[in-house]
């Protein structure tokens, strides 16, 4: 029994790191500078109007960056484009109580590059803790088409919008952006620059991991 012993222990090793191998693991991130947009300040009556356009709110804790980060697309999601480490952004906002506090956007950048230019995709997750006026733009959105572009509707979420310009010389450098909103609370910008493809973009938007969010 004894000398059975130490390969029981060398098996059960090697199984538990093997275990530790397969867990999937999170995105790192940079973190945003330290800001003093959180300190006390005295309530402004002006400024908390302000934060929820006069609509009733209610503003939930800020979610950890971590969780953010787990639902940004994949390195290598977008061929032939390579992908930056993520950046973490604190923007300050008033809350209804005319006191201040922040919001978090991470950010992503998916770059490609030729001799002539260079192709960015910017895939943005902002927590607005739900704060209406964050994503009150979202109202005035219609869909339209005309020679110079369109915006529609595409069915990668309940609300999810693309914007694109085309190119008007009729070659392939259009730009656009797609904007989706999760849960009422998550807006998720991606914005391409001059020659990224309308698939481009809708396919970094279908690439979001919509469950970290939820």
């Amino acid at each position: 029994m004894k000398r059975w012993l130490p390969i029981f222990l060398l098996a059960m090793t090697t199984i538990i790191a093997g275990w530790g191998c397969t867990k999937k693991t999170t995105q790192q991130f940079v973190p945003a500078p330290s800001s003093s947009a959180t300190s006390t300040v005295a309530p402004n009556a002006a400024g908390g109007t302000a934060s929820t356009g006069n609509m009733p709110a209610t503003v939930t804790p800020e979610m950890n960056t971590e969780t953010l980060v787990k639902a940004l697309p994949d390195d290598g999601v977008l061929p032939g484009y390579q992908s930056a480490v993520p950046e973490e952004k604190k923007n300050p906002v008033p809350l209804p109580d005319g006191t201040k506090a922040e919001y978090t956007t991470l950010v992503k950048i998916f770059t490609t590059s030729t001799q002539d230019s260079t192709r960015v995709v910017s895939v943005s997750i902002t927590d607005t803790r739900g704060l209406p006026v964050l994503t009150a733009f979202l109202d005035s959105y219609a869909p339209y088409l005309n020679d110079s572009g369109y915006r529609k509707k595409i069915d990668v979420s309940d609300q999810a919008w693309i914007t694109y310009t085309n190119d008007p010389t009729g070659g392939p450098d259009g730009f656009g952006n797609v904007t989706m909103l999760l849960n009422n609370r998550f807006l998720i910008q991606i914005d391409g620059n001059k020659g990224v493809t309308a698939e481009t973009l809708q396919l970094a938007a279908s690439s979001v991991h919509q469950d970290a969010l939820r």
